[in-house]
């Protein structure tokens, strides 16, 4: 079923990923990869950010970003005007403001409210 979401992957890694992607079977699982390295701009940088923006060809608040740093993947994001999501699996910071999830499964409530 198309249900309109667009996914892709945004990491501070090398430019080994892609292959690293395919190899595990996952390379067409996203529509676009943005990587630190090939980009020349790293989380917490709006410049990966603003990349991502860009291939996707939405504005900022339409791209979600879900991490598991909370200063690289949400505050860095919401520096760069996206919307940020904190995963939190082993729950070490219960005290977060921002938006937080233990599960990625938890992202369809997140999803779904966004669509309305």
């Amino acid at each position: 079923e198309d249900n309109g979401l667009r996914v892709g992957m945004l990491s501070n890694w090398d430019c080994a990923l892609n292959d690293h992607l395919r190899t595990l079977g996952l390379g067409q699982s996203f529509e676009n990869v943005v990587v630190s390295a090939s980009v020349g701009s790293a989380k917490p940088d709006a410049g990966i950010y603003d990349h991502a923006v860009a291939l996707f060809g939405i504005e900022p608040h339409q791209l979600l970003h879900v991490g598991d740093e909370l200063e690289s993947d949400v505050l860095g994001a919401r520096a760069a005007g996206v919307t940020g999501v904190l995963i939190d699996r082993d729950n070490a910071h219960p005290n977060c403001q921002h938006r937080r999830v233990s599960t990625l499964t938890q992202l369809s409530e997140i999803i779904g409210s966004a669509k309305r």
